[in-house]
């Protein structure tokens, strides 16, 4: 960014006027068939301090191929992704909307980042590709939902693609550079790896907290991955991902 640059105030100006916090709080709200949507239950608060859950955060990447609750997923994505609050902004024509709050920090309000759910062995979810809808705070089975097995064959690595095999989900964060970028130029392709990295390391330490094991995973092929989320790569791509499962020990 460079002082007085004309381009960024041309680009962020719609963003404050009535029509642009209407868009803006909109953000997140699609269709999905009700019989798609798979309802969780509400996160519950977990019982530790911030600074046990920094201390005892690893890399854990013995798994012990047991599955781990419905409402462990839960709990972790409500530390991480969900909505946590709204607020409530008033507009220059006497109106007012709300805005969704979150775990994680995002530029502008935008959200480009996304979380799909590949439940490997998560009680009472089929073994398939769902996608997190932060509005609903359900899960959507994506349409022609791909066996999320097939996460393993497209890791590059065999030591990984063993960590995978065995553990209960993963998570894959996938972001929308252009719903950024739009406003924020090029700057805003660096708020979406902010914000995939502040999700990423809240999951950590969430399932860290919940006495399960967590590591961050990058040797899945972009193109693979993009084809069994059913995602175009440009205009939503892979970012990260994170492999969530019991502990061997």
């Amino acid at each position: 960014m460079v002082r007085g640059d004309v381009r960024v105030q041309i680009s962020t100006r719609p963003y404050f006027n009535d029509d642009g916090l209407r868009t803006v709080s909109l953000i997140g709200q699609e269709d999905a068939h009700p019989d798609d949507v798979v309802p969780l239950p509400s996160p519950q608060a977990i019982d530790t301090t911030l600074g046990s859950a920094v201390a005892g955060r690893r890399s854990r990447r013995s798994f012990a191929s047991e599955e781990m609750s419905l409402q462990q997923l839960t709990d972790i994505i409500g530390h991480s992704i969900a909505e946590t609050g709204r607020a409530r902004v008033e507009l220059s024509d006497g109106g007012q909307v709300q805005f969704p709050l979150y775990a994680a920090a995002n530029g502008g309000g935008l959200r480009p980042i996304d979380a799909y759910v590949l439940p490997l062995r998560v009680e009472g979810l089929a073994p398939v590709v769902h996608r997190y809808d932060k509005r609903r705070h359900a899960l959507i089975r994506t349409p022609n939902a791909g066996d999320a097995a097939r996460i393993v064959d497209t890791c590059i690595s065999p030591p990984d693609q063993d960590h995978l095999s065995r553990a209960s989900a993963v998570f894959i964060l996938a972001g929308r550079p252009w719903r950024s970028m739009r406003k924020y130029g090029a700057r805003g392709l660096r708020f979406l790896f902010v914000e995939a990295g502040h999700v990423a390391a809240s999951m950590g330490l969430a399932a860290s907290a919940l006495e399960l094991g967590a590591v961050e995973c990058g040797s899945l092929c972009d193109d693979e991955v993009h084809d069994l989320l059913g995602i175009d790569g440009l205009f939503e791509t892979y970012i990260h991902s994170v492999i969530v499962g019991r502990r061997t020990s």
